[in-house]
């Protein structure tokens, strides 16, 4: 797991923790070891879809820069 806190997301209304105490999570470490799995997949899931835009809009990017039209010596040097 990533350990990011996410402004308070899933801890109830106004970030602030559930009626739930901590220690009823640590009670069932069959449930805490499964909701960290599901966590660890979802967060490997996330960093495969970063890198795989990532990588599409690097290419996307390369390829219309490659179809742009040069620019004449004289052109770049006049609009610095």
């Amino acid at each position: 797991m990533r350990g990011e806190n996410w402004g308070g997301y899933g801890q109830g209304e106004g970030g602030s923790e559930s009626p739930r105490s901590r220690d009823e999570d640590d009670y069932d470490p069959d449930y805490r070891h499964w909701r960290g799995e599901q966590m660890k997949k979802l967060d490997e899931d996330y960093d495969e879809w970063r890198q795989e835009r990532r990588k599409k809009f690097s290419e996307d990017f390369d390829k219309w820069r490659s179809s742009r039209p040069a620019k004449s010596q004289t052109e770049q040097t006049t609009k610095k």
